[in-house]
């Protein structure tokens, strides 16, 4: 379910930056080069790239495992009443 959400977000992203790109060469706007690209990226978005390993590694070692507790916590699982295996 996680791999699947994350390619329906990228695919929602990729099509939204399709939108975009349209409505600028339309309006006569030049889409930038594969050189200005990455310079852009680098002076705006290096900040957030340079986060998300700590980001994604405090996803999954502290809220996935709040989640699953808190999910945990309103089941009757015990020693008698065991899910079926």
């Amino acid at each position: 379910m996680i791999v699947l959400a994350f390619g329906l977000s990228i695919y929602a992203y990729n099509f939204l930056d399709a939108r975009k790109d349209a409505i600028a060469k339309e309006k006569g706007k030049v889409n930038p080069t594969l050189l200005q690209g990455v310079r852009d990226f680098y002076n705006n978005g290096f900040p957030y790239f340079m986060i998300l390993p700590g980001l994604m590694m405090l996803l999954f070692i502290v809220v996935l495992p709040l989640v699953f507790m808190v999910g945990l916590a309103f089941t009757d699982y015990n020693q008698y009443n065991a899910p079926p295996s």
